[in-house]
């Protein structure tokens, strides 16, 4: 079982690797739109709405990249359950890295939707990373529970 986990684990790296780069594009985008003129009013309008554009793209990325993350935890607690007894410390800290990587996207999402002047759109974007967040959390939980009980501690 564990063997057959391997494919997604791969993809899932390949995704991550694939989202920093995105991430890192993403900010570019923010920092353009940032540096465009402003000195009339129609320089202004384009702008704010480059702006705009760039941060709702600034933030879906980062969500995008705490679903990623959601899955790695989803794989830990499997091989907290079902791993090698040996080997569950990696599960372990898998999910704890797993988290450290969602929560730390959730930051982003949540300074990107700060500056985000749509209040639905803003919302969404937090409540979902919240969401995520949260569910992050309990999994983390659950995976570090798992991998004591195999420990015996």
């Amino acid at each position: 079982e564990m063997k057959a986990m391997a494919p997604k684990a791969a993809a899932l790296r390949e995704s991550l690797a694939r989202l920093m780069d995105e991430d890192s594009a993403s900010f570019d985008g923010v920092s353009a739109a940032m540096k465009l003129p402003k000195a009339t009013d129609a320089e202004k309008a384009t702008r704010t709405a480059s702006l705009q554009k760039a941060l709702l793209a600034a933030s879906e990325v980062p969500l995008e990249t705490m679903r990623a993350c959601l899955e790695v935890l989803a794989l830990a607690r499997f091989a907290a359950e079902k791993g090698n007894v040996n080997a569950v410390s990696d599960a372990a800290v898998s999910a704890l890295q797993a988290r450290a990587g969602l929560e730390g996207a959730g930051w982003n999402v949540r300074i990107n939707a700060g500056a985000i002047k749509d209040p639905v759109s803003a919302a969404r974007l937090r409540q979902e990373a919240e969401r995520l967040c949260a569910e992050a959390r309990a999994l983390e939980t659950e995976v570090l529970a798992k991998a004591s009980a195999r420990l015996g501690a």
